[in-house]
Formats: structure tokens, sequence, C-alpha cells
């Protein structure tokens, strides 16, 4: 090699390794935030509009809080009974007064900010007793709620009082032959348009690859369905506009929709073995960025997109490496706390690291 090559291939290198240096300094470290759960089942997470220290995690031992960005937990069961039982599923809406909702498969359960305990609402519902399959509250709109119940399989369910009372819908669902029971725990298989609280998205099951749309809060559906893989989770753009959409599926990766006319579109590439065979528990679009979205994927953590999954990368350090770990919910944080909150099967773990994680700067280009 001549002189020139030499000092054109040193320079490369250094380039490489300064860039390396730069990408692992840059990485954002995952951090245990939850010492009293740690080995435990944490299944969702909700954290306040206001202050993104706020936070709740609800999980097999039932409903953790913490005031202080994750350094001290306390329970917060006071209305819970037993006070120990399972919660499955934390929503909420987007503005203050911060107001979460709880469900376990047969109890519903409301509180809002600076009450002392949670208050039951599980008889307001049309059928007191059935199990809660999906659960979600309209981002925009203060109040309103919906819900799916087993036994009621062509019915949706939606409040406009904070669950004092509900609506039964049932559209076209019964004469389509389609039902919309979702995945057990619950997970975000139902979800609302932070812009528009008429528009729904639903994923049947785990086992389906179907995913009904509604543009009248329930009253009319339509079906997309996906090529391949039972849908886990769903979310859709947070600002103007519903789309683009993702969905996280059962051995098939996650899918994009760009639009209300495009289909569903496989978007797995470069996530482990293309998607094939694992678990996308959770979806997680980034409420300023469509087209930056983070998922869970169980036995290997996180995966960020910034591109709308056209290219995915691991995102950050520190989580167990462990092929039982699941994350059940991703939930990016508001003023003053961490990046982003992740529920897992190992407890409550939070990113202090920087929002502009950097391998996309030297990743190889898709095929």
């Amino acid at each position: 090699m001549s002189a020139g090559g030499m000092r054109l291939a040193a320079a490369t290198a250094l380039l490489w390794l300064g860039l390396a240096l730069l990408v692992a300094a840059d990485a954002p470290t995952w951090l245990s935030a939850s010492p009293e759960l740690v080995g435990r089942h944490v299944y969702d997470l909700a954290v306040s509009p206001s202050n993104g220290r706020h936070v709740l995690a609800a999980g097999e031992l039932g409903i953790y809080r913490t005031l202080d960005g994750g350094a001290t937990w306390s329970e917060f069961n006071q209305g819970i009974a037993p006070a120990h039982r399972p919660i499955l599923r934390l929503t909420q809406h987007a503005t203050a007064p911060w107001t979460v909702y709880a469900a376990s498969d047969d109890a519903l359960y409301r509180w809002r900010e600076g009450e002392a305990a949670w208050q039951n609402i599980t008889s307001h519902l049309p059928s007191s007793g059935s199990r809660i399959c999906g659960l979600t509250a309209a981002p925009s709109d203060q109040g309103r709620l919906y819900a799916v119940l087993e036994g009621l399989d062509h019915w949706l369910l939606v409040s406009y009082d904070w669950g004092a009372a509900w609506i039964q819908r049932a559209g076209n669902l019964g004469e389509a032959g389609w039902k919309l029971p979702s995945a057990q725990p619950m997970g975000n298989s139902i979800v609302v348009a932070a812009h528009d609280p008429e528009l729904l998205m639903h994923a049947q099951s785990p086992a389906t690859p179907q995913i009904l749309l509604s543009a009248d809060a329930g009253i009319e559906w339509a079906s997309h369905s996906l090529p391949s893989g039972g849908v886990f989770a769903l979310d859709m753009a947070h600002a103007t506009a519903p789309w683009p959409a993702y969905a996280g599926t059962s051995g098939a990766g996650v899918y994009a929709r760009a639009s209300a006319a495009d289909p569903w579109l496989a978007a797995s590439t470069n996530l482990p073995g293309n998607g094939a065979d694992d678990v996308v528990r959770d979806v997680a679009v980034h409420p300023a960025s469509p087209e930056h979205v983070l998922v869970g994927v169980d036995g290997h953590g996180v995966y960020r997109s910034v591109d709308g999954g056209g290219w995915w990368e691991a995102y950050g350090q520190g989580l167990p490496e462990d092929e039982s770990l699941r994350v059940y919910a991703l939930r990016w944080g508001a003023g003053g706390g961490s990046l982003l909150w992740a529920a897992t099967s190992d407890g409550v773990w939070h990113v202090t690291g920087s929002a502009l994680y950097l391998p996309a700067l030297w990743r190889q280009p898709a095929p």
C-alpha cells in the first residue's frame, strides 16, 4: 500500500473510532427505577401530563407511585380491594387535571390527582362482572373513555363523563362477524387519535392479524388485515393527524401504515430476525415526531426507528440481557423527568441519556 493509502486508511480508522466513541458516549442508559418492584411484572405506566417525575406503575402487586422521578416508590392501592390485586391497564387523558383509569380483568377504577384513593366505578359498566379486555381514554377529550368487555363481543362501550355512564355501540360489528376482545393481559390494543376523539383503532387479538378502524366513535367499523402476525399493540401519530400508524405483532415484527389510503406494510428491517418469531409487545410514537418510534421486543429489549420503521436499532444499554424479559409498555415523560419509562417483567426502568442517540450516523443503508 502506498504512503498516501496508508494515511487514508489510518484517517478512516480514526474517524470510525471517533464515531464509535461518540455513539458510546451518547447512548442512553436504562436504570432500574423501582427497587420495590425488581423481579415483578409491571404491566403499564401513567405519567403526569404536567410533571414527568410523577408516575403510576400498575402490575402484579397493584399500583405503586413515585413523585420524585423514580427515586422512591410507595404503594398506592387505597380504594382497590384486595389491595394487591393485579392491575393490567392504566390509561389517561393528555391534559390536566391528571385523571387516570385502572383496570383489572374484572374491575375498573378512577383517580384524579389530589384525591387520596381510587374510586371503584365497575358497577357503572353495563355488564358488571364481565372481563375487561380493552380500555383507553381519549387524549384530547377529558372524560371520554372507551372499553371492551368479554361477553359483549360485538359491542364497544363509550363514556363521556369519566366512566359514570356508558353507551353501548355495535354498529356493523355483528353483521360483519367481527369481535372486539383483545389480548390478555390488556395491552395497547385499542387507541384513540390524539387530535380526534372519534377516531379509533382496535386490534382484535395477538392471534388475529386484523385491525378494525372507526371514524365515528365506534358506530361503524372497517377491517384492515395485516399479511401476517397477530396484533399485540397499536399507536398513532400524536400531532395533527393519525398517520403514520404502527402495529406490533406476534412473530411478524412491526407494520406501518403511512396514510388512510395506504395498506399496512412490513417495517422490521434490522429488528432481531427481521421480526420473525418475536413478540413486539408495545409501540410508542414520539409525541412530537411521528417518524420516531420505539418498540419493546420480547427477549431483546427496546428498539428505535427515526424514519418511520425503515430501519431499527437497539435503544440504550443496561436492560437485563434475559430472553425472558418482557417490555409491556413504553411511556414518554413530560417536562423535568426521564425521557422514557418502561414497564417490564423486571419492574420499572427509565432512560436518562440523550434523546439524539447516534448509531444512525454510521449504520449500513437498508437493503
